[in-house]
């Protein structure tokens, strides 16, 4: 970890002290449980949109806290993209010490933005609602008598359509990034033509060369819905988010055209 990127850290974690600093210190006694029963009852009817914000946390949203202090420890140990730390010369402990006074109070920025959703951004607004993918077009399957059966085999020009649908509407920002894996080539970031509702639905359709290439052979797709601020950087994110981003994987065939 270079100078540089301790002092953009140093500065981070400054913004959000100053930003903890100018709110209500009532508020913050609500978070920390330090309020006594009446002055919280008193909160709660005065403002009931920020007493929920700034409620203590229970024991699912305390689990989140400590996955968003590991993550935020873990990126700055690994340096801005993931990348591996090396190491260091002589001078390697006075670099960690000063490492130290960074990342201890990045890391409770990072328990307090989940604290503070509303005033601190970033996780602001309610939890993302559950996903589900529906993939539609390809070539149908018939078995003798039987209804066609959908099936993720496509000719170059046959629709595609991938649905991502929340189980109620998303309130907040969505917004989607995705990822493609053309045959016998590794995963690269795809510019997917979603289109997003008011709902938090994303809708990416297209004919299959526009979406699968005109390469026969089978083809991931790794999507991720979520928080804009909140989406991973890079494919190799492993299950999901939390409230914060869902990830869907999928594998569709191309065929070459009969």
């Amino acid at each position: 970890m270079d100078d540089q990127l301790l002092e953009a850290l140093g500065q981070r974690a400054a913004r959000r002290r100053e930003q903890v600093g100018a709110l209500d210190e009532r508020w913050l006694a609500l978070a920390e449980g330090r309020l006594d029963e009446a002055e919280s009852e008193r909160a709660r009817q005065e403002d009931p949109a920020r007493w929920a914000a700034f409620a203590p946390l229970d024991e699912a949203a305390q689990e989140r806290v400590h996955r968003e202090v590991a993550r935020a420890l873990d990126g700055a140990a690994a340096g801005e993209g993931g990348a591996p730390v090396i190491a260091l010369a002589p001078r390697r402990k006075a670099r960690w010490a000063r490492l130290a006074m960074v990342v201890a109070p990045l890391a409770a920025a990072a328990a307090l933005v989940l604290v503070l959703r509303g005033p601190l951004g970033g996780t602001d607004g309610p939890p993302l609602p559950g996903y589900g993918l529906e993939v539609s077009g390809g070539l149908a399957t018939v078995r003798g008598a039987e209804a066609p059966e959908p099936s993720r085999r496509f000719t170059p020009d046959s629709p595609v359509e991938l649905l991502l649908r929340p189980q109620q509407a998303a309130q907040g920002p969505v917004a989607v990034r995705a990822w493609r894996r053309m045959p016998g080539q590794a995963w690269q970031a795809w510019d997917a033509p979603a289109q997003i509702s008011a709902e938090g639905s994303a809708r990416i359709a297209g004919s299959a060369a526009e979406l699968l290439g005109t390469t026969p052979g089978v083809v991931g797709l790794r999507i991720v819905v979520g928080r804009p601020d909140e989406l991973p950087g890079g494919p190799e994110a492993q299950g999901d988010g939390g409230d914060a981003w869902q990830r869907f994987d999928m594998e569709l065939e191309l065929i070459a055209p009969r």
